[in-house]
């Protein structure tokens, strides 16, 4: 990975808290014997309350 990358972060919910993460992966063949080499750059999204959850925030 040489290049920048852009990476767009959708909009949450503001009545919801969500806790996202970026992730840098690194294959390197020599290292993890992977077959690859590379970088990926990955949005995990956090996951979205329980209404369960919502609900005792809410109280």
């Amino acid at each position: 990975m040489t290049d920048p990358e852009t990476l767009t972060v959708p909009d949450g919910d503001a009545r919801y808290s969500r806790i996202d993460l970026i992730e840098l992966a690194v294959l390197d063949d020599e290292f993890d014997g992977s077959r690859a080499t590379g970088a990926v750059v990955r949005l995990v999204k956090g996951p979205r309350p329980s209404r369960k959850q919502t609900q005792e925030t809410r109280r």
